[in-house]
């Protein structure tokens, strides 16, 4: 029955909320038939519907449907389903850059939950955290999401650290770099890009270097030393336009 294994799955997705979309994907299935198991799930008092056409469940019953999954599904059909799930995620927030800022604001909530989940995962789900974070960058500040966006970047930071991911640690040192800055902890700040920078170095990219260096610069001026800030500056130019990389406008304007 789709009602019975779209509990179920549910329960292994573990968010809080759920659109007729993401049901969809977590089914494989057209969003005709997911809306109908989900109008059952509503009929026998296992989800609310909740404003924006989503529906909600209580945490009790989430672990409930866990159980049941586990016991039910195979652990490959669980995991396929989660990850249709997290590359749905991935999806709707580059969607959400192109001004579809309410939806990404109802699923912040759930980017949390979902993050959180993959991050206690093999390093093929935990995989998540890290390419979450760098999705909802930009928007997430936008939208003024600061205390999500810590949690997921802490998150992928752990998972980077863990998995030896010295390329997913150096991205998200940008990150979490950045909002200690922003914090007025400017020692953490300095240190995260320093460490950002010498693993850019140790893998061997150019470019990430480049950056590490214009993010050392631009923490210089902002903390008024300006010599230091005028070479790290200086040579992050350098390095960007050796690399011809795009992101020279980026450090120019900036």
């Amino acid at each position: 029955m789709v009602a019975a294994r779209a509990f179920r799955l549910l329960g292994v997705l573990g968010v809080p909320e759920v659109g007729v979309e993401l049901v969809g994907v977590l089914l494989d299935v057209d969003e005709v038939e997911a809306e109908r198991a989900l109008d059952r799930l509503v009929e026998v008092r296992l989800l609310d519907p909740v404003a924006g056409a989503r529906f909600r469940t209580h945490d009790l019953l989430r672990l409930y449907a866990a159980e049941l999954a586990a016991a039910e599904d195979p652990y490959v059909d669980r995991t396929l389903a989660l990850q249709r799930a997290l590359d749905w995620y991935l999806a709707m927030c580059r969607r959400a850059e192109a001004q579809e800022f309410d939806s990404f604001d109802a699923e912040v909530p759930c980017l949390v939950a979902a993050a959180t989940q993959a991050a206690e995962r093999e390093p093929a789900i935990a995989r998540f955290a890290i390419d979450l974070v760098t999705e909802i960058r930009a928007l997430a500040t936008k939208r003024s999401h600061w205390r999500e966006l810590e949690i997921i970047s802490g998150l992928a930071l752990s998972v980077a650290r863990r998995d030896d991911d010295s390329r997913g640690e150096a991205s998200t040192l940008a990150i979490t770099s950045t909002m200690e800055w922003r914090a007025g902890r400017i020692p953490q700040a300095r240190s995260g890009m320093l460490r950002a920078l010498a693993l850019w170095r140790e893998i061997g990219d150019r470019e990430g270097e480049g950056l590490a260096l214009h993010n050392l610069g631009w923490l210089c001026m902002w903390s008024n030393e300006l010599d230091r800030a005028l070479e790290y500056l200086t040579e992050s130019l350098r390095l960007l336009r050796a690399q011809n990389s795009p992101k020279i406008i980026i450090a120019q304007h900036n």
